[in-house]
């Protein structure tokens, strides 16, 4: 009996230190990291039965500053050669991955947009088309504007997948470097987590526009905005029930510019204002224009009480109920 006492509770150690490490500075256990797609390249799955094409159309190539490589499950990397229009094909049941090397780039950069021909899923860290080696660690897009501008513009054939996440793990980011990455996606489901804390001016312009498919949004942390950070972001997402939670406290000029604008099922949005900048403009126009027609506006307790125009789509619409933040 105390035999089996014993080898139970060394099994819970060697159990209970599977899951958690140790900080010796601190005394307190931290969770291992036990996400892969940080590790993984931005990669593509073609699910289905035949062959897939994968095209990739550049703009601005007199750049020259692109270095895009491929593979093909995970074999050899591939060269791809700048053209206005390279097409990859990707057999059955395989995955292309996708590398780069751009230690920094531009707005007057190389920006290059992947579609395909077939329904596949979209996983891994984009990361891989700053750093083709080193990407797993990389957090920051300081020095990479409009990096990821366009990446996936119309692609309606990417989804999300099952049990394996798109990563974007920036918490800093730079001027337009989301443009319109997922603009017209219309079969993602879920958008990627957005953990960015320092905003650039348009970062997340047009980001998720047209996705009416989407039906989750991404928590959006930031509380110091910059200058057009979410204009139209999530334009005409037709499923998007709840908005994620806006803590900002001071509104800049464009900020929200139309960001809901057309999200038919909106019907819950939490915004934590309080002020305007000086000399900022239209921080809201549009904002909730045609968004669904009864809903709940939460405010900060702390607005003045005629901060948020009622009956407006550039404030709190007609028909919702206004509730101060808990």
């Amino acid at each position: 009996m105390f035999k089996r006492i014993i080898v139970s509770f060394l099994v819970i150690l060697v159990i209970g230190f599977t899951f958690v490490s140790c900080d010796s500075d601190k005394g307190k256990a931290v969770p291992i990291e036990t996400s892969s797609e940080k590790k993984t390249p931005l990669t593509l799955e073609n699910y289905g039965s035949s062959d897939m094409k994968v095209t990739i159309q550049f703009s601005n190539l007199t750049a020259s500053d692109s270095k895009l490589k491929y593979s093909i499950d995970g074999g050899e990397k591939q060269d791809v050669t700048l053209s206005t229009s390279v097409d990859i094909t990707v057999p059955a049941g395989k995955t292309i991955s996708f590398y780069d090397d751009r230690p920094t780039t531009t707005e007057d950069s190389t920006i290059y947009t992947i579609n395909c021909d077939k329904e596949c899923y979209v996983y891994g860290n984009v990361m891989s088309l700053i750093n083709s080696t080193d990407f797993k660690d990389l957090t920051s897009l300081e020095n990479h504007e409009v990096i990821f501008m366009n990446l996936f513009n119309g692609n309606t054939q990417i989804k999300n997948h099952p049990t394996k996440t798109l990563v974007l793990p920036a918490i800093k980011l730079s001027v337009h470097c989301y443009r319109s990455m997922f603009e017209g996606c219309t079969g993602l489901t879920k958008a990627p987590e957005l953990p960015a804390e320092e905003l650039a001016r348009g970062c997340y312009t047009f980001m998720f526009s047209g996705c009416s498919g989407l039906t989750a949004a991404p928590k959006l942390p930031a509380e110091n905005l910059e200058e057009s950070c979410y204009y139209l972001m999530f334009q005409n997402c037709t499923n998007l029930k709840k908005a994620p939670e806006l803590p900002a406290k001071t509104l800049v000029s464009l900020c929200y510019y139309n960001m809901f604008r057309g999200c038919s099922d909106l019907s819950s949005i939490t915004c934590l204002a309080t002020e305007i900048a000086i000399g900022a403009t239209t921080p809201t126009d549009g904002w909730l224009f045609g968004v669904a027609s009864t809903g709940t506006f939460i405010k900060s307790a702390d607005a003045a009480p005629d901060f948020w125009a009622t009956n407006s789509t550039d404030g709190v619409p007609n028909g919702w109920v206004v509730e101060n933040n808990k």
